[in-house]
């Protein structure tokens, strides 16, 4: 009997599937869910009215009204038969529904917020009992969904359930099933109205017991003794070592450690000459070797693959949109950077792009981008936003400090800027200028311009610190 075709009724989106046997695989995707928890369907009939009402606050958030439908995750079983896959009975089941989640998380969340395995389904959702304008607060929630087939809606056996973390209260993020579908990997920051504050890499070792959660690198004081915030988070094919990715002075690096807690002292950085944006594992062939595929850019390529061996720390290009710049008459040599003495003695870090018929022997006009966020910082990968490389290809030489605030160089340096907002960034940008005027001979700083956006143009209006570094020289 060949099964009946099943239709879904609105738009799926970051699907994710886990192969529970040659034929069945379980699926989780997103989509947006009324009210009443059915999936919702985008209407071609436009609204008479656009009056909107409003019973409670954070009635938009960054460039979206909030209406009565949200973000959910689905999901359900495929199968293959001996013609092709379908979609199992019931379809795809939300597993928010009846609650107050939501998943992924608005306005950026994407499919680092879910996870799924053979048996199991694992999400974060803002806590819904907090106010989402004053407070940061998201959770982990554990479904599990293995056994019989799912009825229409999760039933009281599979409501979601919260994993606490004890005096972790924070936002979490990237929730990751080992391969056997018994651990799962995950994010968390301490406090409840930080955005930028550390993450904490957390393991449960046993879905069984979602009471048993064990943060790495704990320390007495609450502050971690690892002094960088992971993101991304992959298990090794045999679930011995994890590989993270976290922001580490100016670039986005890959690092691995061992899961065995006890083993997990230092985590061995392995240097990739670009910043990494996603990272996959690879089998090759019947043999399951520990290969990661990485998707990365930098300064001067938009866009470039390769593959890593974790264990000895060989890259192997694949390849290069722009072949490593070339393409766009680019190449790495235009790529600098210094570190300087900023306010209260603190090192700050500048990344410098030069043009592509650079000559040492000339002087240079001065770009001096300023970074938003604040607790942002600039890094070696592509952006169609704020471009280093056209500004350098029409003369100017490009320096991008990381003042105070910055991320990527420690939680303390990130953590100065608060009450500090036109204070120690504001130092470091004068003295970087004054570094440039008095180290880099081939800039002519009384020929420059400083630009920025969001807080790099409250830092420019803040005071004409351009004019009066220049007076000064």
């Amino acid at each position: 009997m060949t099964p009946t075709i099943q239709r879904i009724n609105g738009v799926i989106t970051g699907i994710k599937v886990k192969c529970i046997s040659d034929s069945e695989v379980a699926i989780a995707c997103s989509a947006v869910a009324t009210p009443d928890g059915r999936m919702h369907r985008p209407s071609k009939d436009e609204p008479k009215s656009s009056a909107k009402i409003y019973t409670s606050l954070y009635a938009r958030h960054w460039d979206t009204w909030n209406t009565g439908n949200k973000n959910s995750v689905w999901y359900g079983r495929l199968a293959r038969d001996s013609e092709k896959w379908y979609l199992k009975s019931p379809g795809l089941v939300n597993a928010l529904a009846g609650t107050k989640l939501e998943c992924p998380i608005p306005p950026f969340g994407d499919t680092g917020d879910f996870d799924i395995c053979a048996s199991g389904l694992a999400f974060v959702a803002r806590d819904p009992e907090v106010s989402p304008a004053e407070y940061t607060k998201s959770d982990l929630y554990y479904i599990p969904i293995g056994g019989a087939p799912a009825p229409a809606f999760p039933s009281a056996e599979k409501v979601p359930q919260m994993v606490k973390t004890g005096r972790l209260l924070g936002y979490t993020n990237s929730p990751t099933f080992s391969h056997c579908g018994r651990k799962i990997a995950f994010t968390r920051m301490r406090h409840m109205q930080y955005e930028a504050d550390k993450t904490r890499l957390m393991l449960i070792p046993d879905v069984t017991d979602l009471g048993n959660v064990q943060e790495y690198h704990e320390s007495r004081d609450g502050e971690g003794k690892w002094n960088l915030s992971p993101g991304s988070i992959l298990w090794s094919h045999d679930d011995s070592e994890l590989y993270l990715t976290a922001e580490m002075s100016g670039r986005e690096r890959v690092f691995k450690l061992p899961v065995d807690r006890t083993m997990a002292q230092g985590v061995p950085l392995l240097d990739l000459p670009d910043s990494v944006q996603s990272i996959a594992l690879l089998a090759s062939g019947t043999k399951k070797e520990n290969r990661i595929f990485l998707s990365g850019s930098s300064l001067v390529d938009n866009s470039c693959y390769s593959t890593l061996d974790p264990d000895t720390g060989v890259v192997e290009v694949v390849s290069s949109m722009t072949k490593h710049g070339k393409s766009l008459g680019l190449s790495r040599k235009q790529c600098d950077e210094f570190w300087f003495r900023g306010s209260d003695d603190f090192k700050v870090h500048a990344l410098v792009v030069k043009p592509s018929n650079f000559d040492a022997k000339k002087k240079y006009p001065l770009a001096f981008l300023i970074h938003g966020g604040p607790q942002g910082a600039w890094g070696n990968s592509w952006s169609t936003r704020w471009n280093p490389a056209l500004f350098a290809e029409q003369g100017y030489v490009c320096v991008m400090p990381n003042p105070t605030g910055s991320t990527g160089y420690g939680q303390e340096f990130t953590d100065r800027i608060q009450c500090e907002w036109g204070g120690r960034p504001y130092v470091d940008l004068e003295k970087c200028w004054e570094h440039i005027a008095e180290n880099l001979t081939y800039v002519d700083v009384e020929n420059g311009v400083a630009l920025g956006a969001s807080y790099g143009g409250y830092m420019i209006s803040e005071q004409p610190f351009l004019f009066t570094i220049s007076s000064r020289s």
